[in-house]
């Protein structure tokens, strides 16, 4: 006897406006089955197992789960409500970033990586720190989330005075 495939197919839209949300994890519960929505929203996930729950998760927005019947084909459209939390605080650390460690430790690194620096003064590109893609904040939802978020508009506004 074989297992019958359950499919699941839709869309995520925001409740609030009814546009697509993009990078939306849909996964079935308990599992490492999933897919991330396109950018209009859709999603196609299957599984062969007896999982009925699907996990619809992404940053700045409520979590939501559905039911859906075991060996079933189920299209849907699924809205999502933004998630508003409010930060407390902010540290930002000037001239530190825990994420590529420190490149000057000492004196003497210091005066064995000024050495190693191009006629210019500058890093060669291969020695040139970069940042990991995932942490290109100019693409970032969260970002985007953070900006227009209330509390982005009370920081901007406080800035100015």
């Amino acid at each position: 006897m074989s297992a019958q495939e359950t499919l699941v197919v839709g869309q995520v839209l925001n409740i609030a406006d009814k546009s697509p949300i993009e990078n939306v994890n849909v996964y079935f519960k308990n599992t490492n089955i999933g897919v991330k929505t396109s950018d209009e929203g859709y999603f196609m996930v299957r599984t062969t197992g007896n999982e009925t729950t699907v996990v619809f998760s992404c940053v700045g927005y409520v979590r939501k789960e559905i039911k859906v019947k075991s060996g079933q084909s189920v299209g849907m459209q699924v809205e999502m409500r933004e998630e508003n939390t409010m930060l407390q605080e902010v540290f930002v650390v000037p001239g530190a970033n825990p994420a590529q460690g420190s490149l000057l430790k000492n004196s003497a690194a210091a005066a064995s990586s000024a050495a190693s620096l191009g006629s210019n003064g500058a890093f060669p590109e291969a020695m040139a720190p970069r940042r990991p893609k995932c942490c290109d904040m100019t693409n970032s939802a969260f970002l985007r989330y953070l900006i227009a978020s209330s509390a982005f508009a009370n920081w901007a506004e406080a800035g100015k005075a």
